[in-house]
């Protein structure tokens, strides 16, 4: 399947800017809740063509590592943002493991994408340092995912209601809150220290 899945983003990556709205004051907030700040390190699945990463760098983080399964869509990327900063990755979530952990672990607008979600949520939860942050959001509501995948059943799976993705965090993760209305849906919690 995820050859599938870089194939269909591959192709997608040339347009993908221009048929995608970006509402800073929602992927500001989406940031706040993520507790993306001054000198923290950032981990981004599901980077895409690095939407949050001028974000990230006006926020004056110390290093990105922006990961995505398509090859096209990390060039896009790289192209608009070169900088020593930013590590580009290409490798699918579900299967990418490293001893490095980060302060924020971000997925924005990717999540469906994940097939396999416990999967998923296993890797990224690896990511996060104790007392860091593990994000999923949209910038849009979850109803108007469910219509942007509704013609790839096969390239993407249900985003789960918040309170069931929160429900899914609470062995790893603590002070987990979420919101989900007609602009936006985040969900996020903090690493539990292993002593806890």
């Amino acid at each position: 399947m995820s050859n599938e899945m870089t194939a269909f983003f591959d192709a997608a990556a040339k347009n993908w800017d221009k048929t995608n709205f970006i509402d800073k004051n929602i992927i500001l907030s989406i940031l706040e809740h993520a507790f993306v700040e001054k000198g923290k390190s950032v981990f981004d699945a599901g980077c895409g063509t690095g939407v949050l990463i001028p974000f990230y760098l006006q926020k004056g983080v110390s290093e990105i590592a922006a990961l995505d399964i398509s090859g096209e869509m990390l060039r896009v990327a790289k192209e608009k943002y070169n900088d020593d900063k930013i590590a580009y990755i290409c490798a699918d979530i579900e299967q990418f493991e490293t001893d490095k952990k980060y302060d924020c672990v971000v997925v924005h607008n990717a999540f469906p994408h994940f097939l396999n979600q416990k999967a998923a949520l296993k890797n990224l939860s690896a990511l996060v340092k104790d007392g860091g942050t593990l994000t999923v959001a949209h910038s849009i509501s979850r109803e108007q995912v469910a219509d942007c995948h509704r013609n790839i059943p096969h390239l993407s799976v249900e985003l789960p209601e918040a309170g069931t993705l929160a429900r899914m965090l609470e062995n790893e993760f603590t002070d987990i809150q979420y919101l989900s209305d007609d602009k936006m849906y985040i969900v996020t919690g903090i690493k539990r220290s292993k002593n806890d």
